[in-house]
């Protein structure tokens, strides 16, 4: 073994393989209340170990053709698969992030003989290059989609397509590479969708806007996706017109045909002259559009009865469309007429996308690219249904969203709409009848819509709240019965679900065996025990070993078997009720096999990632005992809210110990929504045995501790008196002040539960948040510091991390501590552990298990909590305070500091801890008692290096004492200079007001906005309160404009090594229209008082003059006029224009000054280009 594994092993995170237990071959039927469902309905699982199924059709007898979004479509005839697909395309497929083949269809009337309706059709996405990325395209982007048709044939018993003989109808590329009409598919999702046939007999397709989904896409960054573009190696042009290149305003553009539902002839892809943008050319991407201004149609329903059997009539039924939303809504659009435009990405729900509507429009504009104030085409339309993604009272229509009570609720809310399929009438209870069964991905529900006969809606009700991974929804032919699918989290894990109902229904069947592993011969009990049936009906039970052995059926539930050979073997259990109706689960069994050992090294799990990053380099190890090779193979997949978008990046490599790969990274919801990544490692020796470790990791900027606005909570608060009687600090504030002690120090720095033994072998420590963390809020991890431990306790025995959630505490999942705690005997004092675990959502998280020592307790220096919410993420405001320097009038008293009681440590004041109001710790706050020596005013602020944009400050107050603790009035003062005057600020506003004269509350927090003003130097005072006259502040944080740094700011061009560039200019304030900002000239080498010009310029330049060098372009200047003073030193303050035209612009200054003892009497300073935010 090397010295790396050995040093893995060592950390304790080596991942060993678990024993072998439960399998389940399918998940057992979900039967009344176990999942949600209505009386009498079930889910029935169809086995076929499918690998990420997203599309389900059924054919005119009930056969049902399943694609896979790598590639492979397979059918099963009477609810069996055929063991071989019907068509295999993966190496034209670009099974990329969300992209892959999503489109099936069958011709109406679909016999699989070769004839004339024997046609197959698939929409994808194709790569740039058949089985290859091109190396300009190393982030997965620049693909676009196709639909074509293949002939189906039954050869030898089994259905196939003939791949040879496809047809392209749309997306085929032309000889020089360019594809005229493909759909776009710029970036990783919005890509091929959904088909349906029309009851005229047309073919309907909806396309996404194929835009990018890391940013607010307006075109103009992809080149290599558009005609114009020649590929430097294989000399092809990119595949869409560069008239396209306009990003989500594609799906506005009739020259696109993405973000759009299509109409058109399924024999030659030519529109129909009953389109409603129909131009006279059936060729034309006009000519084939039916509705427009929608993201990502990915699933829509044909509702029955409606449209004519004519293609001539232009009524082909009415469609009703999910569109996957942005950060807002999701929606159910009603198509019942030609060109309805729906509105993206100008409106998003019922309400404007402001995203979009505040983008400038594109200038200059020669392809006559369209904004959200260009005149629209179609006809306007919202909505018939939408539900918000984080606030369930913004969904409408108001009122009809029902919950399993029958009344009004505001608790839909949902981020990936599934358009389902209008269930016509059957075996199901005839309310049904004529139901659209939709769902959301995201929140795993299943829902039914009821519309009036006009096709307005009544009412959205329930169906199921655990339909897990719910990607399409199909109606059977004959039955009527609705299947849906399931896409699975991993390889092979895909299946369809048949919704069925009956008085009688499925049994349940659960297996358990007592030696899963061991050596031949080898003899496993297994034990059906717990299996069950709904109606307590008597089970019959078939056995399968799969090692040759014949199948054995029992009427007791338990069996025994011995295997002879080495192997791995999937051993079967059927149980069937009286009726015959069934369920299988599985279970593997090693003969003769060690499993390998696999572990992901780098980057530890938990480790933060940049948000905008697209790639991460994965390093892995493991070992196989026998010293062969293994296979390892990597997924990533991506969480997005509440749902998950697996396999968005896959690799396989073969060797003996080590492996690595970068993975390609889809930046995803832009801070706003929650996004994070699931590695996992999976090691396969050659005879099959395998194991998995994975990995979590997190996007910087929507990761936060949560714990410093949180209630603590230990067990000493079930006691009495709830107070701690040992040693170290009583107040619990000291596990969130931030100080860590060193390992094995001598410190008072922590908090003892001891109790006298009162715990009785259960303790606890940890936190509430107040108020549920938003929907998709997510707990990852907890950080522990362990104070000091002697026999009489301080530590734990055994160790679980639980959330609160629904009012119930609960042991997370996948657990895993870096170091290994050690469990059962103290440890090092003050060592740090931290717990990482599956991503759950909660309301509070708590360090539990069983106290050591003959006292009983535990010992806690610092306690931490790791969470992925949007609320890290700040789009209104930038945290300025770990910038600055913080200081306090205190400090210049005699002797400097506080005098009073409290935590001695003013870097308390920014350490995120803020205590409930009314909170009585000394500990979490500092006072500024020293003996009235402040007089008439105290006050506390920060100090920064570099001058700042500061818009707000949020204060809490500390304890308050007889003696004081308050302000009796607030005021705000800055600096801009050193030794400067202190201004006041202007437009001042505080929530709550005016502070309580005489001490209102302990631990008031108050918010205080103002104009925005650079400064230097920040402060907050007024009054001391009290006969001692004195504050307490437990936090103090300066704020100013938030703005994306990559986007806008300052940079600066021009050497100062060159000879006539004698002088600094600089800027660091933000440039946001409406906000001021501050540049700075500096001449340190010939200081002295002068006048000079600020010269401003729409461009850069380099010219040369006799004495000087000009670096902005002298044809279209503007100037200002700058003063220095006797250090060569100038500002120039200036408020930026607040208007539409001025967002994005670029601007270049450079500073000049008279200077009469150089030659040419002028001096010049650096270039600096402003980037002006939007």
């Amino acid at each position: 073994m090397n010295s790396i594994l050995c040093a893995v092993l060592a950390s304790g995170h080596l991942l060993l393989a678990a024993p072998i237990g439960h399998c389940a071959f399918s998940p057992a039927p979900v039967h009344d209340g176990e999942g949600g469902f209505p009386p009498s309905f079930e889910g029935v699982d169809i086995p076929g170990g499918l690998v990420y199924p997203v599309e389900l059709t059924f054919s005119p007898v009930g056969d049902m053709f399943v694609a896979e979004k790598r590639g492979r479509v397979y059918v099963y005839v009477n609810e069996v698969l055929q063991s071989t697909p019907v068509l295999n395309i993966q190496d034209e497929v670009y099974n990329a992030a969300s992209r892959g083949l999503l489109g099936l269809a069958l011709h109406p009337g679909f016999v699989p003989d070769g004839g004339s309706t024997a046609w197959l059709y698939a929409a994808f996405t194709e790569s740039p290059t058949l089985g290859a990325d091109p190396a300009y395209n190393a982030d997965d982007k620049y693909g676009h989609g196709v639909l074509v048709r293949y002939p189906v044939d039954t050869v030898g018993g089994n259905i196939v397509a003939d791949k040879a003989a496809v047809q392209y109808l749309l997306g085929e590329r032309l000889a020089d590479g360019s594809s005229p009409d493909a759909f776009a598919s710029i970036h990783t999702a919005h890509a091929s969708c959904a088909l349906i046939f029309a009851p005229d007999g047309t073919l309907f397709i909806g396309h996404g806007d194929g835009a990018h989904i890391d940013y607010n896409d307006q075109g103009g960054f992809d080149d290599p996706a558009y005609d114009d573009f020649i590929h430097p190696v294989t000399g092809l042009r990119g595949q869409l017109p560069k008239e396209q290149d306009c990003g989500a305003f594609r799906a506005q553009d009739l020259r696109s045909l993405s973000g759009k539902v299509l109409r058109i002839d399924p024999e030659t892809g030519a529109g129909l002259p009953s389109n409603p943008f129909f131009d006279g050319d059936p060729t034309s991407n006009p000519s084939r559009i039916w509705a427009l201004g929608l993201r990502n149609p990915y699933r829509f329903a044909l509702v029955p009865g409606t449209g004519s059997t004519d293609p001539a009539a232009g009524d082909p039924g009415t469609l009703i469309v999910g569109d996957v939303g942005s950060f807002r809504f999701e929606e159910l659009n009603y198509v019942d007429a030609p060109g309805l435009n729906f509105g993206w990405p100008c409106r998003e729900g019922d309400k404007p996308a402001g995203d979009f509507v505040e983008l400038p429009p594109v200038n200059p504009n020669p392809f006559g690219y369209l904004d959200c104030t260009s005149p629209k085409v179609g006809i306007p339309t919202d909505p018939i249904v939408a539900w918000h993604h984080l606030d369930g009272a913004q969904t409408f229509p108001a009122g009809i969203f029902l919950g399993t009570d029958g009344q009004p609720t505001t608790s839909l809310v949902g981020a990936c709409s599934i358009g389902g399929a209008v269930y016509p009438g059957g075996s199901y209870p005839p309310e049904y009848d004529g139901l659209l069964f939709f769902g959301d991905y995201a929140s795993d529900k299943l829902m039914t819509l009821e519309l009036d006969a006009a096709g307005n809606p009544v009412a959205v009700r329930d169906f199921n709240n655990a339909v897990d991974l719910l990607v399409d929804i199909a109606v059977h032919p004959i039955s009527g019965d609705i299947y849906y699918l399931d896409m699975g989290t991993t390889w092979g894990d895909g299946h369809i679900v048949h919704l069925r109902y009956g008085e009688n229904l499925s049994p349940a069947a659960v297996l358990t065996v007592d030696a899963a592993t061991g050596t031949s011969p080898h003899t496993v009990q297994f034990d059906a025990s717990a299996s069950n049936d709904p109606e307590g009906q008597a089970l019959a039970y078939t056995w399968n070993f799969d090692d040759g052995s014949p199948e054995q059926q029992t009427s007791v539930p338990t069996i025994s078997h011995t295997y002879t050979a080495s192997g791995i073997y999937n051993a079967l259990l059927r149980v069937t009720d009286p009726s015959g109706l069934f369920d299988e689960t599985s279970v593997l069994i090693a003969v003769d096999s060690v499993p390998p050992q696999v572990a992901i090294t780098s980057p530890p799990t938990g480790s933060t990632v940049d948000p905008h990053a697209t790639s991460l380099d994965l390093f892995g190890i493991g070992s196989d005992s026998g010293g062969g090779d293994l296979e390892f193979a990597w997924q990533v997949d991506l969480h997005h809210n509440v749902h998950v978008h697996p396999d968005v990046y896959g690799d396989i490599t073969t060797g003996p110990s080590a492996t690595s790969t970068t993975a390609n990274l889809d930046p995803h919801g832009g801070g706003v929504e929650i996004v994070f990544y699931e590695v996992l490692l999976t090691a396969t020796k050659l005879d099959g045995a395998k194991v998995t470790d994975r990995a979590w990791y997190f996007p910087s900027d929507t990761l936060l501790d949560p714990i410093g606005t949180a209630q603590l909570v230990s067990r000493l608060d079930e006691l009495s008196p709830p107070m701690p009687q040992g040693a170290g600090n009583p107040d619990t504030e000291v596990v969130r002040d931030g100080v860590v002690p060193q390992p094995a120090a001598a410190s008072g720095d922590y908090f003892s539960t001891e109790h006298g033994g009162d715990q009785g072998g259960d303790d606890w420590i940890g936190m509430v948040i107040p108020s549920r963390p938003e929907p998709y809020a997510r707990f990852v991890s907890l950080t522990f510091t362990e104070g000091p431990a002697d026999p009489s306790g301080g530590w734990f025995e055994d160790v679980d991390v639980e959330i609160l959630s629904g009012g119930r505490w609960a042991a997370v999942d996948g657990l895993v501590t870096v170091p290994e705690y050690p469990a059962g005997a103290p440890g090092d004092d003050f060592e740090t552990f931290t717990f990482h675990f599956t991503p759950q959502y909660g309301d509070g998280i708590r360090l539990r298990g069983t106290p050591g020592g003959t006292l009983g307790y535990i010992t806690c220096s610092e306690l931490r909590a790791g969470m992925i919410t949007s609320a890290a993420y700040q789009l209104e405001r930038r945290d300025l305070s770990d910038l600055g320097s913080i200081e306090l009038l205190v400090d210049e008293l005699v002797p400097p500091g506080s005098l009073g009681l409290g935590n001695p440590d003013v870097e308390l004041l920014r350490n995120g801890t803020m205590p409930q109001v009314g909170s009585t710790s000394e500990w979490a706050q500092f006072s500024t008692f020293h003996n009235g020596d402040q007089a008439g005013e105290d006050w506390l602020g920060y100090a920064f290096d570099e001058p700042q944009t500061i818009e707000s400050l949020l204060f809490q107050e500390g304890l308050h004492f007889p003696g004081g603790g308050w302000f009796e009035d607030l005021h705000v003062r800055t600096q801009l200079d050193p030794g400067g005057p202190w201004t006041p600020v202007t437009g001042l506003f505080s929530d709550p007001g005016a502070p309580t004269p005489g001490g209102g509350l302990s631990y008031e927090t108050f918010s205080i906005a103002f104009d925005p003003v650079v400064a230097r130097k920040v402060r907050i005072g007024g009054t001391p309160g009290g006969t001692d006259a004195f504050v307490t502040a437990a936090e103090l944080r300066a704020f100013g404009p938030w703005f994306d740094e990559t986007v806008c700011g300052w940079t600066s061009y021009g050497s100062p090594s060159e000879l006539w560039l004698t002088m600094d200019l600089r800027a660091n304030t933000p440039p946001i229209p409406g906000y001021p900002i501050l540049m700075e000239v500096s001449d340190a080498d010939l200081p002295e008082t002068a006048v000079g010009l600020m010269m401003i310029s729409t461009a850069s330049a380099y010219i040369p003059l006799s004495f000087g060098l000009l670096l902005v372009d002298p044809t279209s200047p503007a100037v200002a006029p700058l003063v220095f003073d006797a250090a060569g030193e100038s500002d120039w303050l200036v408020t930026l224009p607040d208007i539409p035209a001025f967002a994005g612009i670029s601007l270049f200054m450079q500073a000049g000054r008279y200077a009469p003892s150089v030659w040419g009497g002028v001096r010049y300073s650096t270039g600096l280009q402003m980037r002006a935010c939007q």
